[in-house]
């Protein structure tokens, strides 16, 4: 039976405000981040469709809050304890000291992460995250 923990997973990641410990399990991806800054996701997902993340997520807040606000104008607040799924069309943002797992059909996800990884690229080249996609 594939799994993983935080400890075990093998992708190691920083991203400054937040890291990231991966794993890969037949079809999903699990993620265990830890955030170090209060940081909003929004100009990450620039260049997405509706600038906005399409996968849908599973997971469980260890400590912290999580913001999510949907494209159709819902916002929801998700607390230490939680578990929850997060559906497509979604910005997240995270305070400072949140922790959390989170489980995503890798299919969904690379394309969420290389929008991300674009406009990291372009932030740290002083470009501004305008456009991930063409």
């Amino acid at each position: 039976m594939p799994r993983a923990s935080q400890a075990s997973a093998p992708i190691e990641a920083e991203y400054g405000v937040a890291s990231e410990r991966t794993a890969h399990l037949d079809g999903y991806t699990v993620n265990f981040v830890s955030f170090h800054a209060d940081a909003d996701h929004a100009p990450m997902l620039k260049g997405l469709p509706d600038d906005a993340c399409q996968c849908p997520h599973w997971g469980y807040v260890l400590s912290g809050q999580l913001t999510v606000r949907y494209t159709n104008g819902e916002e929801e607040q998700i607390t230490s304890g939680d578990a929850f799924y997060v559906s497509p069309g979604h910005t997240p943002s995270a305070t400072a000291g949140t922790e959390f797992v989170i489980i995503s059909p890798s299919a969904e996800f690379e394309a969420t992460e290389a929008a991300i990884g674009e406009n990291m690229a372009r932030l740290a080249a002083g470009e501004g995250a305008t456009q991930a996609t063409s």
